[in-house]
């Protein structure tokens, strides 16, 4: 027997005998400890390797992200390395003693591996894919010392890729913030282009800020190359962003890919029929969640969007009949929509402006969101931070509305970053906002809540130098825009001799109503 027909059949007893699709990993436990055919060995190291990918994979921190199923799949594992542990091999003991909080026994386990890996004497060497399996996806936020540790001793192996890793997740685990951790991975990439993961999570983090093209940008940037999440997980991501910046045929293909991968991924599916509502696809949108229904999934939201989906295809009877014949209950908004329609399905031809006033609750991610609103109180003359300055006017540029006389777009190029927060000179400085006129010519805004910044202008005019000799396309210009409260006179004079220059001062008026 070849060992690739050894190995079909391993996976057709897995399959067949210990974890049949319908048996949950309790029940394939006690199929694995009663079991006393061939290949015990190689079934036992199968199943610990699906109960680790269940409880580690997806997410780059343990924390608060873990479900009752993740931590019975880390408590069986363990049970069968107690089993087993003598036929460990050095990394799934490092991972064992780690999960225990035996943490002195953990790093030397990994200098076993390296050593064993270091015999072969084929000059082989951990990669970004190679820290990922073995270290990120298992260890993530592990305990304070670790990942030095680590670097330390990829660095006495001479494992460089691992070792920039290794102090990389050191530093992005001990970030105070989001704000924080995304400028550190931007940082790192600028330095180091080729890595994948840092996209990764810039993308992710982008998307908690609701920073939603830059973390198109950067899932676009990976989407056939991801590492740490799975290739399902990546297309769903993109499905929910892109359907935030209302682009709803690119939401629509990221969510048939992310089926197409992973047929039955949560709320997927109603996910697409919700993008195809959004496009005014109301047939397909219904046979959509008549299917979420039909196989029991995504239930939380598929009954209120078909009865929405009836509702604007003029289906009211249907809708009336489905809430009748089904215990699902649906949102009093929904029902109070339909009480004011006719009785007798109607044939509708959705107006342009057709909306309704019934929140969106795509998925759980949507779900967990906190929507934070600016406020600004009476008397205050300047915004409150140039966070806040910059969501202003990022939100008129992505909606189309003319800035400063000119109609800019945020800079956007496949296979670079996006325009705002753009990293450049190998990450030593990131622009508040890069923008681009129909001609391509590039303009920097740079932005600062009040007069308090005297180096506005050098600081403004290092950047336009710099983009005038390493980015700017041949033919074109840049130029270089402040935005700030109450301008002195000696920035008015600097800006005036500089023609790439221009000053802009914002105000914020209120207007009683009477």
């Amino acid at each position: 027997m070849t060992p690739e027909e050894k190995q079909i059949e391993i996976e057709k007893i897995y399959d067949s005998v210990i974890f049949p699709v319908e048996h949950t990993f309790e029940q394939a436990y006690e199929k694995l400890l009663k079991y006393q055919g061939k290949y015990k060995k190689e079934l036992s190291e199968m199943f610990t390797y699906d109960l680790r990918r269940i409880y580690c994979g997806g997410y780059y921190k343990y924390e608060k992200k873990q479900t009752d199923i993740d931590n019975d799949a880390k408590s069986l594992y363990l049970k069968i390395c107690d089993i087993h542990f003598h036929e460990l091999d050095e990394l799934n003991k490092a991972i064992c003693y780690f999960f225990k909080g035996n943490n002195k026994k953990v790093i030397p386990c990994i200098e076993e591996l390296f050593e064993r890996i270091e015999g072969y004497g084929s000059g082989l060497k951990p990669k970004e894919l190679d820290f990922c399996q073995m270290f990120l996806e298992n260890f993530k936020d592990a305990y304070k010392g670790f990942w030095t540790d680590l670097a330390k001793l990829s660095k006495k192996y001479d494992y460089d890729e691992n070792a920039e890793l290794c102090n990389l997740m050191d530093e992005f685990y001990s970030c105070e913030d989001n704000s924080h951790a995304i400028a550190l991975l931007l940082t790192f990439s600028q330095i180091h282009p080729s890595y994948i993961i840092p996209f990764e999570l810039l993308g992710y983090l982008y998307a908690n800020e609701k920073m939603y093209y830059n973390s198109i940008q950067c899932f676009e940037k990976i989407r056939d190359k991801n590492i740490l999440f799975y290739t399902d997980y990546i297309e769903f991501a993109l499905g929910w962003v892109y359907g935030k910046v209302k682009d709803y045929k690119e939401e629509e293909k990221a969510y048939r890919k992310c089926l197409e991968l992973s047929p039955l991924y949560d709320n997927a599916l109603n996910n697409l029929g919700y993008c195809l509502y959004k496009q005014k696809k109301y047939n397909d949108a219904i046979e959509i969640f008549k299917q979420c229904i039909a196989e029991k999934r995504d239930l939380s939201y598929a009954p209120h969007n078909l009865v929405r989906s009836y509702i604007r295809a003029g289906l009211y009877e249907d809708a009336r009949k489905f809430i009748a014949e089904n215990e699902f209950k649906i949102s009093k908004n929904i029902i109070e929509q339909l009480e004011k329609k006719p009785k007798n399905n109607q044939k509708i031809t959705p107006a342009v402006s057709d909306e309704d006033d019934i929140v969106d609750v795509p998925d759980e991610q949507a779900e967990a969101e906190i929507e934070v609103k600016t406020k600004f109180f009476e008397k205050k003359s300047q915004f409150s931070s140039e966070k806040v300055l910059e969501d202003e006017l990022t939100s008129r540029l992505e909606s189309g509305q003319p800035v400063f006389g000119l109609n800019l777009h945020i800079y956007r190029k496949k296979g670079d970053y996006y325009g705002r927060q753009y990293p450049c000179a190998d990450g030593k400085w990131r622009l508040d906002l890069l923008c681009e006129d129909k001609d391509e010519n590039l303009y920097i805004l740079e932005l600062k809540k009040d007069s308090g910044y005297d180096d506005a202008y050098e600081q403004t005019k290092q950047y336009v130098d710099w983009f005038e000799k390493n980015k700017v396309k041949r033919g074109k210009k840049v130029y270089g825009i402040i935005v700030l409260n109450s301008p002195k006179k000696k920035l008015i004079k600097k800006v005036r001799a500089d023609d790439r220059i221009r000053l802009f001062e914002y105000q914020i008026a209120y207007k009683e109503i009477t």
